[in-house]
């Protein structure tokens, strides 16, 4: 049984228990939330930012363009702890600081797919995600990227997408469930840390 096979809580408390799983030998070990809240840097005012691509129930995520580096929508700010981020045509701006993302995002049909963090305002790559391929058929891919990166002051930033798919369609970053709820093509997650 895999950590995602267990029931999520939703209020965790710091003497509640996280169940681990090493990564070189699949053993599972717990450890108290308190003991993982310990490894964060003393003095430090963690603030949460979530971005979306999110869409009216039924509507897709839109075609994608092939060959070359594109900004991936980005249309919400869903949180914002800092209250400094700013949101204009797919482009965000953060202010100074050292920064966690974790970000995910769909595509359909979109054969060899990737995700990269473009600091826009100097023209700069700072994250690139994972290589992966979405095989043209009837399934979507989820591409991710993540890691820790500093910015000296505020910075436009863009999360944009590569493919090499041809099949354009206009579910292509993004194919609608019809819930009745809004359509999330992309979420990126962000902790800063200073």
């Amino acid at each position: 049984m895999q950590i995602k096979d267990y029931p999520l809580k939703s209020s965790p408390v710091g003497s509640d228990l996280l169940l681990l799983q090493d990564s070189s030998d699949n053993s599972y070990e717990s450890a108290p939330i308190s003991s993982i809240l310990s490894l964060v840097p003393t003095g430090t005012n963690l603030k949460y930012i979530q971005l979306l691509d999110s869409r009216t129930s039924g509507t897709a995520g839109g075609s994608f363009t092939s060959g070359s580096w594109q900004p991936r929508t980005v249309n919400t700010v869903a949180t914002d702890q800092t209250s400094q981020v700013t949101l204009s045509s797919n482009t965000f701006v953060l202010p100074a600081g050292t920064y966690w993302l974790d970000c995910k995002a769909a595509f359909y049909l979109g054969n060899a797919t990737k995700l990269r963090l473009q600091n826009t305002t100097d023209n700069t790559t700072i994250l690139l995600g994972l290589s992966a391929w979405g095989f043209n058929s009837s399934f979507d891919s989820i591409n991710f990227l993540s890691g820790c990166f500093t910015i000296g002051s505020s910075k436009n930033l863009q999360i944009q997408y590569r493919v090499s798919g041809t099949n354009i369609q206009s579910p292509n970053l993004g194919d609608a469930v019809s819930f009745g709820v809004n359509e999330i093509y992309l979420i990126a997650d962000l902790l800063k840390f200073s």
